[in-house]
Formats: structure tokens, sequence, C-alpha cells
């Protein structure tokens, strides 16, 4: 069944990458650079849909956030155009990815915004020239504070680099992470610091219309302080 629908799909869409309006869901009205032959989910509002509820939720009232592993800037666009924040940190170590998230953002009139602080290095336990830690730039943050973290399987060395971040009084964070084992040690992390842990599970209807995600498990979860979200 995916795989035709997947080839139907591709018969009728348009190919080719031009500036599009996202029509519904997360980035509804926001502008992308989208090529629907591999981005329809994006355009209808179907990528990653099983966040959206959690996105705005932890949200909420924000005033900081973190996107770490911004890619093309999805996630930093919903931040800067549909919440309160007043500082997005946005992490992006691939020079042609931070290529596609500036393009992005001058789509939407939020290139040089003095909201916005793009940091192209790598997110990790230490600080040298191509890597920077979390708690490196948590100073500068106030809370609440909302963390996106997606770095394809370095999310522990992410953490092991946000000790004073992790013990902050409100920090929200949506992790995804791409093994059991990081999974289990991630989570017994937030949990030692006092953090409600809770897994998001993929919607029914992947079975029809899957996301192709690279690697064996890739799950999400939310971890954040419950007496202080809504």
């Amino acid at each position: 069944m995916a795989r035709t629908l997947s080839a139907i799909k591709n018969a009728l869409v348009p190919h080719g990458t031009r500036p599009r309006t996202v029509r519904l869901g997360l980035l509804s009205g926001i502008r992308l650079n989208l090529d629907l032959s591999n981005g329809m989910q994006i355009y209808t509002g179907l990528s990653e849909r099983e966040l959206a509820p959690w996105f705005k939720r932890l949200a909420s009232g924000i005033r900081s956030a973190f996107d770490v592993g911004t890619a093309d800037g999805t996630y930093t666009l919903f931040l800067l155009g549909k919440t309160p924040v007043e500082r997005v940190f946005a992490f992006e170590p691939d020079p042609d990815a931070e290529q596609r998230l500036r393009a992005n953002l001058q789509l939407n009139g939020f290139e040089g915004s003095p909201r916005l602080t793009v940091i192209p290095k790598f997110v990790a336990a230490a600080d040298d020239d191509r890597h920077c830690t979390l708690d490196s730039f948590g100073g500068d943050a106030e809370q609440p504070i909302l963390v996106k973290l997606d770095i394809e399987g370095f999310e522990g060395e992410a953490l092991a680099g946000a000790s004073a971040l992790l013990g902050k009084a409100d920090v929200r964070w949506i992790v995804e992470v791409h093994s059991r084992e990081l999974e289990r040690s991630c989570q017994a992390l937030f949990r030692s610091h006092g953090y409600h842990v809770e897994e998001i599970p993929r919607a029914s209807f992947r079975a029809i219309l899957p996301e192709l995600r690279p690697g064996d498990h890739n799950a999400w979860f939310v971890a954040f302080r419950p007496q202080l979200v809504s």
C-alpha cells in the first residue's frame, strides 16, 4: 500500500524545488523551499505530525529555545513565527543545511532577526573550534526554555555538555534518539534530574504513510517538569 501511494504521488505531484506555503499542521502558513516529490508530508502537515501537539504545549510561554540539529530550519521558523520566544539558538554544523536554513529564513522575513543566533558547530560534551556545549549558551537563555534535540545519534554527547541546563527549573525537551540503548540512557538521565519523561508513539496512519528515516530505531520522547507545564 505505501509503495502504491508513493508511486501515485510521484506521478501526480510537480517536481522541482521552489518556494511553497505549507498548507496544514504545525507549520501552516510558513514558506519553505520544497520539492513536493520528497516534501509532500511537510507541505500537508504530516511530517512528524506526532510532535505537533507537544511542540504547541511545550512552547507555550517560552522565552528561549534551542533548536539542536536545525537542518533546513522548519522548527526554527515555527519558533520564530508562532511562539512568543525572545531568543532562538539554532545549531547546524553542515554548510549545505545552513544555506537552506538561511534561504528559508529569508522567505519568511527572519534573515538577520535579532531574536535568532545561528551556531555553525556540532553540539557535544566539550567546547573547541568545531564543537560547543549547550551549557555555553544556557547562561544567555531566559526561562522557560524549549530544547529540540535531533542530531542523529549524538544526543548522549550533547546531554553530557548540558548539566547546568538540565538543572534549571523550567526547561522542556523534545528529543529524538536513534538506538534503544541511547533511548534508555537518555531517559534515565532526565529522570535522575527530576524530569517527567513521556514517549511519543507513532501515529497509526504510519502503516500507510511512513516517514523514511535512516537507521533501525528512531523514537521521540519529551521531558519536562509537569508542575510547570499546563
